[in-house]
């Protein structure tokens, strides 16, 4: 995990400030709030996650769903690079801050 995380040097890590999760009582998907920057105010949802490890780093492919735009139109989020690469960021965080921590050999998967 350590080189992949050298190689990935480039990522910018969003500030723990930039989003918060959301609970839907009518659902049970997690959801995702921006809470600051240009994109404050959208809340939106993760579908499928995949790691496609077809080059030295590997990339990440996910499905999205905008819940609320907030004051943006859907059409033109979906359309923003910027916005596609900042939740690619929040989704890695997400993703790094639920990996299990190992307890014991490294080599065994800690699987029960």
């Amino acid at each position: 995990m350590a080189a992949l995380w050298q190689m990935m040097q480039f990522w910018k890590k969003p500030k723990k400030n930039e989003y918060r999760l959301v609970t839907d009582e009518n659902s049970e998907v997690t959801l995702i709030e921006i809470t600051s920057g240009i994109y404050a105010g959208v809340i939106y949802s993760y579908g499928m996650v995949k790691l496609k490890p077809e080059s030295a780093i590997p990339v990440l492919q996910f499905n999205y769903t905008i819940v609320n735009p907030g004051q943006h139109t859907e059409e033109l989020l979906q359309n923003d690079e910027n916005f596609v690469i900042m939740l690619g960021d929040i989704l890695t965080e997400i993703i790094i801050e639920n990996e299990p921590i190992r307890t014991d050999n490294p080599e065994e998967p800690d699987l029960q």
